[in-house]
Formats: C-alpha cells, structure tokens, sequence
C-alpha cells in the first residue's frame, strides 16, 4: 500500500500513486491510510513467513520433505522476513509453487506412461 522503495502507494480506490501526491477524501492520505495498511500487512506477511519456516521445520524432522526443500523454504521464509518488498515477492511465489495444494504431484513423462502401457518396458 505504501513503498518508500518504489516511490508509490495505493489509495483506498486501488489506484496506485506517486508519493508528490498526498492524497484526498476519497483516496485517503499517504501518511494516514497508505502507510498504515501498509504497515499492518507487512507485520501479517512477517508473520505468516515465521509459520511457513515452523510448518516446513516440522515436515523436515518428520521426513515429508528432503533437505534442499527444507533449506529453499528457510531461505525463502528468511527473504519474506528481511528481504522488503522484493523478498515478500519472492516468498510468496516460492511458497505458491511448492504448497501442497497448489503444485502438481510429481509424475513420470508421459513417455514412460506411454511405454508401460504398450507393453515396451520391462515390468
């Protein structure tokens, strides 16, 4: 809502301005709609990285995911964590493309798939 980084923020119809422009009524301010929003979803987003990094601690040690996975959710929690907008960016597309619910379960090529079916491979 607020980036002092990108040099912009978003007003309460959605539209996202310079930061010359203060605000009005019927955008809210900079400095009193903004960058508080702004503030409090950044808190939620620090938040919810400390509960993915504990969520993948917890599959690691129970053995439902190898190591390199455990060590790109740490990083990727540490860079939702530390890494300002570009990190919260990262974080939530890593988490996007390795979540359960979102991602593919791992398959064998369809060649293969194919083959088995043909009867062209060993069973």
């Amino acid at each position: 809502m607020f980036s002092s980084e990108l040099g912009t923020w978003m007003g309460k119809d959605l539209k996202i301005r310079p930061q010359s422009w203060g605000g009005n009524g019927a955008t809210g301010g900079k400095f009193s709609f903004a960058k508080p929003w702004s503030s409090t979803i950044g808190l939620i987003g620090k938040g919810l990285s400390v509960y993915s990094m504990n969520s993948s601690y917890n599959k690691w040690q129970a053995g439902q995911i190898d190591t390199k996975l455990f060590a790109g959710d740490m990083v990727s929690g540490l860079a939702g964590i530390f890494g300002g907008i570009y990190g919260a960016a990262w974080s939530i597309g890593w988490s996007l493309g390795t979540n359960d619910w979102n991602a593919p379960k791992p398959q064998e090529s369809v060649m293969l798939d194919y083959m088995r079916e043909h009867g062209m491979l060993n069973p």
